[in-house]
C-alpha cells in the first residue's frame, strides 16, 4: 500500500487532533504544606475512588478531583473533599497546588 504525501499529512493531522483532545482525570490529595498530584485515571469515578483510598493516610486533609484538558482544567467539587478555606492553582510542571485562601 502506498501513501501520497498529502494522505500521510492528513493522517498525521488526524492523530494530532486525537492527542490534543485527550482529557486527563487528576486526583490531588493534600495535607499541611504538601500536595501530591496523581494522574492517569480512566474516569472521574476512578480519581474519586483514589482520593477516598488516600484519606486515611496520616496528615491527609482532603483531596480534589480535576478534569484536565489541553486548554482547560476544572475542579469537580461534587467529587472532592476540600474545605472551603482552600484553593486550587496550577503550579510548576503541570502539577496542581492546594493551599489556604488569603483572607
Amino acid at each position: 500500500m502506498t501513501y501520497s504525501l498529502k494522505q500521510l499529512q492528513y493522517d498525521i493531522n488526524q492523530l494530532q487532533e486525537r492527542v490534543d483532545s485527550v482529557t486527563d482525570y487528576v486526583c490531588v490529595y493534600f495535607g499541611n504544606n504538601w500536595c501530591i498530584t496523581a494522574r492517569g485515571f480512566a474516569n472521574i469515578a476512578d480519581a474519586h475512588k483514589h482520593g477516598l483510598f488516600m484519606m486515611p493516610t496520616p496528615g491527609c486533609f482532603g483531596f480534589v478531583v480535576i478534569v484536565h484538558g489541553k486548554e482547560f482544567w476544572q475542579v469537580r467539587e461534587d467529587q472532592s473533599i476540600m474545605p472551603d478555606s482552600m484553593k486550587v492553582e496550577m503550579g510548576d510542571f503541570n502539577n496542581f497546588v492546594v493551599s489556604i485562601k488569603e483572607q
